[in-house]
């Protein structure tokens, strides 16, 4: 006779363990990783503490408030440009961009500095001419912190539109309406024949970009143009606001 084998003894096992969706999690990584958006909530806090505090000022019938808030924003604005730097060193150039581009928007005074400025007499004057000169040169430090080489034409088309914002609020006054419209048309006029066309005409990289690159590049000097724009918009609606503005040879001007 044969010995019979007895059959192995199987134990249970477990159930495998679940495993949460892929896909909520590339999309949870998409948000608040590739695309972080505390970037944009943090500058927008920043702008409505700045708001904040401005309204306080006025309330207290502070007449140099305005230039604390002023020194505040810029003081927020370097900081935004040191991050850029870091992050591009970094090697995370998605966030250094996002950065960059919440630094252009403190770039167009969106505080109203330069309009509070005429209430200041002399200091404004002062203030408004640091203003500009801490433009220029936050401008420079950004250029250096992506590592680009900023074209001489978009060199000029800033220096215009800085010019223009710090200046426009001063010198409008003492003009007539009629004579107030024409001189915004043709800065506006101006700053427009000035904006370079195209990616290549406003800056180039310091460093080799691949095809991706170059898209990414496009697409960011486009947003900072339209970012740009705005600003200079809510700044010219702020000047027909305050004052005696015919805005119909603006409207000429930008068709």
């Amino acid at each position: 006779m044969q010995p019979t084998t007895a059959e192995p003894v199987r134990l249970p096992t477990a159930p495998p363990p679940t495993v949460p969706d892929d896909r909520w999690r590339a999309l949870l990584h998409r948000w608040f990783v590739q695309y972080n958006p505390f970037y944009l909530v943090s500058a927008m806090l920043v702008l409505a503490g700045l708001n904040l505090v401005s309204r306080g000022f006025v309330q207290a019938g502070s007449e140099h408030g305005a230039l604390v808030v002023a020194a505040l924003s810029d003081l927020y604005a370097v900081s935004l440009v040191g991050g850029t730097a870091l992050l591009v060193r970094s090697g995370q150039r998605r966030s250094a961009v996002m950065l960059a581009m919440l630094a252009i928007v403190y770039q167009g005074d969106p505080m109203l500095h330069t309009e509070t400025c005429v209430l200041l007499g002399a200091v404004g004057w002062l203030a408004g001419a640091a203003w500009f000169v801490a433009f220029m040169l936050k401008l420079v430090a950004l250029g250096h912190a992506l590592r680009v080489r900023i074209a001489p034409r978009t060199l000029v088309t800033a220096t215009v539109g800085a010019l223009g914002v710090w200046l426009g609020p001063q010198l409008l006054p003492l003009v007539g309406p009629a004579q107030r419209g024409v001189l915004v048309a043709l800065f506006v006029t101006v700053l427009g024949a000035s904006c370079p066309r195209g990616a290549r005409e406003t800056l180039v990289s310091r460093d080799g970009l691949d095809a991706w690159g170059h898209v990414v590049l496009a697409r960011s000097v486009r947003v900072a143009w339209s970012v740009c724009a705005l600003l200079l918009a809510v700044h010219v609606a702020f000047w027909s606001n305050q004052i005696e503005l015919e805005l119909l040879p603006v409207g000429v001007a930008l068709a």
